[in-house]
């Protein structure tokens, strides 16, 4: 990006990412064995869970070959996004930061820990509610106002809360930088295009799971009445002139 080059105009290039001692690709400084396992892990499960779903994709659906790719799909995942989850918790809480002086990292370790955890907390209900509610299968189906329904319900909306948290994070700090003046404001920018799948997926499953609990009538009128209440604060704020213009 153009301001990172401009930034580091006037110093020396950061060094190679082939250089002995980085992962090959984020180059994340190698640290210890349990570290260095879950980089290089975590790539290792990403080649074959890639080509599996490209294969999925392309393949004719519903088959007996299907379903069983799908199934070793599933076991794929949770060694790519929970190995993932981890490495990025191992990464972002507890490195020393002093390993980054040769090696500087794309994101600062604070903004990495909320990023990360809007992440995880997002994915993990987000599974839950696939593989738990809505599914064919009786012995692991989460029936409405039942108590694995309840408990999901209170993990989606702790998600939610999660992802509030690393949007403020984010925008207390995007907000003390000019446009386009550094990496970091670009960095900001764009993990908050990014992270906005977050509240998406929790916002949605809060709403599924709302719509089970309550009376769907009774869940209706809530949704109205707080709807009228956000365009009544708007239109209060907006002053006399602006009612009496748009009437």
């Amino acid at each position: 990006m153009w301001s990172r080059y401009n930034e580091s105009s006037s110093q020396s290039w950061p060094v190679s990412a082939h250089e002995e001692g980085v992962t090959p690709f984020s180059r994340y400084p190698l640290q210890d064995t349990f570290y260095n396992t879950l980089a290089y892990s975590h790539i290792v499960f990403a080649v074959p869970y890639l080509s599996l779903i490209l294969w999925q994709f392309l393949a004719t659906k519903g088959t007996p070959d299907h379903v069983q790719r799908g199934l070793v799909l599933k076991w794929l995942a949770l060694c790519v996004v929970g190995g993932g989850w981890m490495l990025q918790i191992r990464h972002s809480w507890f490195s020393d930061p002093k390993v980054f002086e040769k090696h500087p990292v794309l994101f600062s370790l604070p903004f990495a820990r909320s990023f990360v955890s809007a992440f995880g907390t997002s994915t993990v209900v987000s599974a839950l509610s696939c593989y738990l509610l809505g599914v064919k299968d009786k012995s692991r189906l989460a029936p409405a106002k039942g108590t694995r329904h309840l408990i999901i319900l209170a993990a989606v909306l702790a998600s939610l809360a999660v992802d509030v948290n690393a949007y403020v994070y984010i925008i207390q700090h995007l907000v003390k930088l000019p446009a386009w003046s550094s990496y970091g404001w670009e960095m900001l920018w764009e993990m908050t295009v990014i992270g906005s799948v977050f509240p998406l997926y929790d916002g949605l499953n809060a709403f599924v799971l709302l719509t089970w609990w309550l009376p769907f009538c009774s869940f209706q009128l809530m949704m109205l009445t707080g709807f009228g209440l956000t365009l009544g604060w708007a239109s209060f704020n907006a002053g006399p002139s602006s009612l009496c213009h748009s009437s």
